[in-house]
C-alpha cells in the first residue's frame, strides 16, 4: 500500500501543491491569530495537528469569536473581567484614602 501511494502521488504531484495551497493560508491565519491574543494551547495545537485547515478554520471562525471591547482596545472576557476588578479594587483603596 505504501508503495501504491508513493507512486499515486509521484504521478499527481499536483495533489500536494493543492493541500498546500489549501492549508497553508489557513494555519498562517490561525496561528497569527492565536499568537495574537496569547492563547499557547491552541498556538501549539495547531502547530502539530494536521487537520487539512479544518482545526484552524473553525479556531478563526468559532472559538476566536468570544472578544468584547473594554476602553477602547479589544481585549478578551477574562482579560475584561480582570480589569474591572482591577477599577473595582482601585476605587475602594481610593475611598480608604479619602475616609
Amino acid at each position: 500500500m505504501e508503495k501504491n501511494l508513493a507512486e499515486l502521488l509521484a504521478n499527481h504531484y499536483w495533489i500536494i501543491i493543492i493541500v498546500l495551497l489549501w492549508t497553508l493560508p489557513w494555519k498562517a491565519a490561525a496561528l497569527w491569530r492565536s499568537a495574537r491574543r496569547a492563547q499557547l494551547g491552541w498556538f501549539l495545537a495547531m502547530t502539530v495537528i494536521n487537520t487539512l485547515g479544518i482545526l484552524e478554520i473553525l479556531y478563526i471562525f468559532f472559538f476566536s469569536k468570544n472578544d468584547s471591547k473594554v476602553g477602547g482596545e479589544k481585549v478578551s472576557k477574562s482579560q475584561s473581567r480582570f480589569k474591572l476588578d482591577k477599577n473595582e479594587l482601585e476605587e475602594k483603596i481610593n475611598k480608604k484614602i479619602i475616609m
